[in-house]
């Protein structure tokens, strides 16, 4: 039984941690540069994948009205993990960046400039539209 909650809320954990190596500010903390749109996608589709797997010990063993309702709680606790460590222990975000195979993938990965239009401004000459001046 306790087993179950764990393994749920360590993968709801990882889940919210990917979302939040996911946002701009704490990729550039965590790698020094800026993150492309690449890794922004990946790192979201591996955060929702894990907290997708996360509702499935839950639901496995209690069925799925006690189940979800257990996941719900599970990922409550798991948002507050997050928030608490990103908040209050950066050292343990950063080490478990580090740790994480993702981030040795992130590292050959090209950075924003170096991948022409992606990841530059949205105005409309990115979009191969010439703007015309005003006289």
């Amino acid at each position: 039984m306790a087993l179950d909650f764990v393994l749920a809320l360590a993968l709801s954990t990882l889940a919210f941690l990917h979302f939040a190596y996911a946002s701009s500010s704490y990729y550039r903390a965590l790698n020094g540069r800026a993150r492309t749109p690449l890794a922004f996608w990946i790192l979201q589709g591996v955060a929702w994948a894990l907290l997708l797997a996360s509702v499935l010990p839950c639901v496995r063993r209690w069925e799925l009205e006690i189940g979800l309702t257990t996941w719900f709680g599970t990922i409550t606790v798991a948002v507050l993990v997050v928030a608490v460590l990103v908040n209050y222990r950066w050292s343990l975000v950063a080490l478990s960046w580090r740790l994480n195979p993702l981030a040795q993938l992130f590292k050959a990965l090209p950075e924003a400039g170096e991948q022409g239009n992606i990841g530059r401004g949205r105005g409309v000459e990115n979009r191969g539209v010439e703007v015309q001046e005003r006289a």
